[in-house]
């Protein structure tokens, strides 16, 4: 009897270990999407992030398409690690701006306006940690507008090559009809 309890004892913490086991995640190509539903812009261009000699002022430019998608710059401390906290100021006047924390980075995601064109620009303030001083992150954006193919109108399609298009047949199940729509009398 001891000594079957002493398996099922065995048996169950090798249960709550196995459930506490991990695997390693694979290095990502693109940002996470923690939310299931961040959409990626058509176009997504960003100029690598400049910083001034005290690192208090960094700056980038980024070109996205007014498509409804996101553009992501992924940002990390100098010294490694996601930024402490953050925020907007001023906010961007055509766009909105996500900003959040995940796997030891920190994401900022912008999206254009549907169908605006021009340019944008905002502010993230980045707080390294509480007694760190603040780092401003300048961003200017150039959008350009999701293209849009026109349709000719009255463009027929053409046949496949060696088919032959169908000709319109005459229905010989209805009976002739006379002025009043009245089935005629045919005589024969």
């Amino acid at each position: 009897m001891l000594r079957v309890k002493k398996v099922l004892g065995f048996a169950v913490m090798s249960a709550v270990l196995a459930a506490c086991h991990r695997p390693v995640l694979p290095a990502r190509l693109i940002a996470p999407d923690p939310y299931g539903n961040l959409k990626k812009s058509a176009l997504c261009q960003l100029t690598p992030v400049k910083s001034e000699e005290d690192g208090r002022k960094l700056s980038t430019e980024m070109t996205v398409r007014s498509d409804d998608g996101f553009c992501t710059l992924t940002l990390k401390k100098p010294e490694g690690g996601s930024y402490a906290s953050f925020g907007v100021v001023p906010h961007p006047q055509q766009g909105k701006v996500l900003i959040y924390n995940y796997e030891g980075q920190t994401y900022l995601n912008y999206r254009a306006d549907t169908a605006y064109a021009g340019d944008d620009a905002f502010t993230v303030i980045l707080i390294p940690s509480i007694d760190a001083p603040r780092v401003a992150l300048d961003v200017k954006v150039n959008v350009q507008a999701t293209p849009i193919v026109p349709v000719t109108p009255g463009a027929a399609a053409t046949p496949a090559a060696g088919a032959t298009p169908a000709s319109p047949t005459a229905d010989t199940s209805k009976k002739p009809t006379n002025e009043t729509g009245k089935a005629s009398a045919q005589k024969t």
